[in-house]
């Protein structure tokens, strides 16, 4: 067996222990954190979102988090519909980050071939990001008139993140599940 000499504490290193601590988990607890407030809002978000699809939805296994997004999935490995809360707004995105580039470039060009169609069925526009100088792509809508910070807003978000990501699994998805 080697023994190391920790010099800071002239021990040798079969008496020290280490804990690795999980600092958003810290974070998190600390009331009024920017980390709390997150938590708080996924706790309130989640339901309504859930409650907009299926019982097996594609958030089902999905729980309250201090990130300022979560990820919800259904099967396709490396795309997910994210919804992002943060004090510039709402947003839901189908994300496109597979381990090849060119395969998250081949999936958006299937989408965008559909655009039109797309954007009718959702009756909106939406933002297409091909961004060819990143692996990932994305297609996303936001909503800019909410902000994570006023709780008052809550619950327009989360309606707003309930109802398009049910939007974006039954129209966008369809197009790069189809065999």
């Amino acid at each position: 067996m080697v023994v190391y000499q920790v010099k800071l504490y002239n021990e040798d290193s079969s008496g020290l222990i280490f804990y690795l601590k999980d600092e958003s988990d810290l974070v998190a607890d600390v009331p009024g954190s920017r980390a709390e407030q997150r938590r708080r809002y996924w706790t309130y978000a989640l339901p309504v979102i859930k409650q907009a699809q299926s019982d097996d939805g594609i958030f089902h296994n999905v729980n309250p988090t201090s990130e300022n997004w979560i990820n919800g999935y259904f099967g396709m490995r490396g795309v997910s519909i994210c919804c992002v809360a943060n004090s510039k707004g709402a947003r839901v995105e189908l994300y496109l980050q597979r381990n090849e580039k060119a395969e998250n470039k081949k999936l958006y060009d299937i989408l965008v071939s559909h655009k039109v169609e797309i954007e009718r069925a959702t009756g909106m526009p939406l933002i297409w990001e091909r961004a060819d100088d990143r692996k990932m792509s994305k297609i996303s809508i936001q909503n800019s008139n909410v902000s994570s910070e006023t709780e008052a807003d809550w619950p327009k978000m989360a309606q707003f993140q309930a109802e398009w990501s049910k939007r974006f699994y039954d129209i966008l998805v369809p197009f790069i599940t189809a065999k």
